[in-house]
């Protein structure tokens, strides 16, 4: 999203230097630069864009709208800005912002393909599919040879259940830019959707020798080729045998369980044995790195589980999508709970059934019938 210009001064040069770091994928190299450029320079509009687009890079909303709504008070004729402005707000979660910035990028320069996909992506974000869809459709119309707008398009065609016209939109954007590491991605993931799961692995693989440092990439890559599920199940059913058999004396149930983990275990070997080596060797030093990293948590983990009734529910708010997704947590422990009730209540010497039953005896009841109570 790097837009020409330049000069000969020192802050014309900082931006120079970091316009082609942040091309070259460097964004934290990018930063130190433009940051340089914006201070030397107060008055750089193109220095405060591209600053906010290495913010952006580098996952740093706040920032980002600050460098943007800094360089559109410098330009206010100028979408560039007003894009960056979209895209921060985006990032903020303040959706409605986002898109009227985005309105606003698109009035500026209403030929400019990417302002179209800007406001595409607000409008996804704020739950307009539809509408993000046409934003996309009129990206394409305006230059059929881009290809973030093909691959904008192919996104909202998976959003709307399409995934063999979504394909097609994602090999439309792959034959115009055959390293587009992100229509790799979402091809490999329409490719998933359709039951193609040998070329969406092929497609993950070069999507990730394209951009190693993708998270985006190397998580699908884990998720379709890792079989991590079959391996957390197998542990999960060796410790219940061995739960169960220290509560119930008996090495019965933990036999029935060691037996049910090794049929998980032999499927994820034969699954590891399937993918290719440069996948296997990926799968391998993830579960590796793995027990030396903690696993990384935020405020806003609950806001990334995705139940089943949030296809149906795309457009609620997200205080809303909170409380649903803290319901469904604790239906999901209640469930649990009762299932573990079930299973160990006869065999652990203090299940929740006796503590019942010693409560009621010791409790009866005014109306319980007591010793010598009928004279």
């Amino acid at each position: 999203m790097t837009e020409p210009g330049g000069g000969g001064d020192p802050s014309g040069r900082a931006a120079d230097q970091g316009a082609i770091l942040l091309d070259l994928g460097r964004p934290a190299e990018a930063l130190v630069h433009l940051q340089a450029a914006a201070a030397h320079d107060p008055l750089d509009a193109r220095a405060r864009c591209l600053l906010a687009l290495a913010h952006l890079r580098l996952d740093q909303g706040a920032e980002a709208l600050r460098a943007a709504e800094a360089s559109a008070a410098l330009d206010p004729e100028n979408a560039w800005p007003q894009r960056l402005r979209s895209l921060a707000l985006t990032s903020l979660d303040r959706r409605a912002e986002a898109t009227a910035a985005a309105l606003e990028a698109c009035r500026l320069d209403p030929r400019e393909p990417m302002a179209h996909i800007v406001l595409s992506s607000a409008l996804r974000a704020g739950g307009d599919r539809p509408g993000a869809l046409a934003a996309a459709a009129h990206a394409v119309e305006l230059d059929p040879a881009s290809a973030e707008a093909h691959n904008q398009v192919g996104l909202l065609l998976l959003d709307h259940g399409r995934p063999a016209d979504a394909e097609e939109a994602f090999r439309s954007a792959l034959a115009i830019d055959a390293e587009h590491t992100l229509a790799l991605n979402n091809l490999a993931v329409a490719q998933l959707r359709r039951g193609h799961r040998q070329e969406a692995l092929g497609g993950l693989e070069r999507a990730s020798r394209l951009d190693p440092g993708s998270e985006t990439v190397r998580g699908n890559v884990l998720l379709v080729g890792g079989a991590r599920a079959k391996r957390r199940a197998a542990l999960a059913c060796v410790g219940l045998g061995v739960l169960l058999a220290a509560a119930s004396g008996q090495v019965g149930p933990l036999i029935f369980f060691l037996v049910i983990a090794g049929v998980l275990e032999g499927l994820r070997w034969q699954a590891m044995r399937r993918l290719a080596a440069p996948t296997r060797a990926l799968v391998i030093d993830d579960a590796r790195a793995r027990r030396f990293r903690p696993s990384r948590w935020d405020v806003k983990w609950i806001l990334r589980l995705r139940p089943w009734w949030w296809v149906l529910l795309q457009r609620i708010p997200p205080p809303a999508a909170l409380a649903l997704n803290a319901g469904f947590l604790a239906l999901a422990v209640a469930g649990l709970n009762v299932v573990w009730i079930a299973v160990l209540g006869s065999a652990l010497p203090f299940s929740v059934r006796r503590v019942v039953r010693w409560w009621r005896l010791r409790h009866p009841g005014e109306g319980s019938w007591r010793p010598g109570a009928s004279g």
